[in-house]
C-alpha cells in the first residue's frame, strides 16, 4: 500500500505529534483520517514539501517500510558512491545528488511552521476548506456535479447534460478550453481528469457511452490556503466562471 497524503497528516497531530481524536465538524473527512491513522501500515509513504509543504523548493521523498526496496534504486557510478559496503542516502536517491539548499529549506521551514495541527496543519486546514467549500457548491449547482468526493484538496466536477457521454464530454472541453493553459487569459487554470470507459461504467453505469471513450472531467487543486479568504471569495469566482456562458 502506498500513502501520498504526506502533509495533511498535520492535520491530526498534537504539539507532541501525538493523534488527535476524530473530529466529525472538522475539515478532515472519516476516511482520510483512518487513512493518515494507519500510516504504520503502509509499504511507502512519498513526502512532497514543495506542495502541501509549503516549502519554496523542489523537493521530495520516497520513505520504504522494507529497507530492501531501496536495493532497485541504488547508484553506484564509478565515479562516486565507491564503498558499497558503507552505503549512504546518495546511492539511493531517486535523482542522484542534490544541493543541501532544499534540506536546509526544509529544515528551517519545520522548524518555524512544525507538521502539526497547530502549525502547518492550521494552513492545510484551509485548503481543505476551500475543496470542501468547492464541493458544497458542486453538490448545489443546478449545471455541475461532483464527479467523485473530494478526500484532500482535489476536486472533480463535471457538467449536467444527461446521460451521453459525448455530450458531457463537449460541454466539460468547452470549460477546459476556456479556463485552462490552453487559453493565455485564462482566469483561473484547471486541468482534465480522464476516466476510461472501463472505470467509467463501473463508477456510473448509468451513462450511455455508446462511442466507448474517454471521460474528460473537471479537476482543480486548491493547495493554497488564500483560497478560502474572504469567505471562499476565489472559490466562488472560479464556480462563477465556470457558469459564464454555459
Amino acid at each position: 500500500m502506498l500513502l501520498m497524503v504526506d502533509f495533511f497528516r498535520s492535520c491530526i497531530l498534537d504539539d507532541n505529534y501525538g493523534l488527535l481524536p476524530y473530529d466529525p465538524e472538522g475539515e478532515v473527512s472519516l476516511h482520510s483520517y483512518t487513512q493518515m491513522k494507519h500510516f504504520v501500515e503502509a509499504d511507502s509513504i512519498t513526502i512532497d514539501p514543495h506542495k502541501q509543504g509549503f516549502m519554496q523548493y523542489g523537493a521530495g521523498a520516497v520513505i520504504y517500510k522494507d529497507e530492501a526496496l531501496r536495493e532497485p534504486l541504488s547508484n553506484t557510478a564509478p565515479y562516486t558512491y565507491h564503498k558499497t559496503d558503507k552505503p549512504n542516502i546518495g546511492m539511493f536517491s531517486l535523482e542522484g545528488s542534490r544541493p543541501g539548499a532544499m534540506a536546509a529549506a526544509c529544515y528551517l521551514t519545520y522548524k518555524v511552521l512544525p507538521p502539526v495541527a497547530s502549525g502547518l496543519g492550521s494552513l492545510l486546514k484551509l485548503s481543505l476548506a476551500s475543496a470542501n467549500k468547492f464541493s458544497e457548491l458542486m453538490d448545489f449547482s443546478d449545471k455541475f456535479n461532483n464527479f467523485s468526493k473530494n478526500d484532500l484538496d482535489i476536486c472533480t466536477a463535471t457538467t449536467i447534460a444527461g446521460d451521453d457521454v459525448s455530450k458531457i464530454n463537449k460541454k466539460n472541453l468547452e470549460i477546459y478550453q476556456r479556463l485552462s493553459v490552453e487559453n493565455p487569459d485564462a482566469p483561473f487554470i484547471i486541468s482534465k481528469f480522464v476516466v476510461s470507459p472501463e472505470i467509467l461504467a463501473r463508477a456510473y453505469p448509468s451513462l450511455k457511452n455508446i462511442n466507448n471513450e474517454n471521460f474528460s472531467a473537471l479537476r482543480t487543486v486548491f493547495m493554497k490556503h488564500w483560497n478560502a479568504l474572504d469567505d471562499f471569495r476565489y472559490v466562488k469566482q472560479l464556480v462563477e466562471e465556470m457558469n459564464f456562458k454555459y
